[in-house]
């Protein structure tokens, strides 16, 4: 894997994880059912899970030093 293809690959995950992430502080988010809340919730949590499992630890693999969280 080409490491600027890595870096694009990487700019695009995290912005679906920022965006995923934003459904859940939209003002209408609380005012659905519990039960949809909460299965909501759910489902992107999975989502945002396999995009770090498949995705994003895939490029660390090749690419570590892209990781800003691992340890230094």
């Amino acid at each position: 894997m080409d490491k600027n293809f890595a870096i694009e690959m990487q700019t695009h995950a995290l912005k679906s994880i920022e965006h995923l992430s934003s459904i859940l502080f939209l003002p209408e988010f609380d005012t659905l059912p519990p039960e949809f809340r909460a299965q909501l919730h759910r489902n992107i949590g999975v989502l945002i899970g396999e995009t770090q499992m498949t995705i994003l630890e895939e490029i660390y693999r090749f690419y570590p030093e892209l990781d800003d969280l691992q340890d230094k």
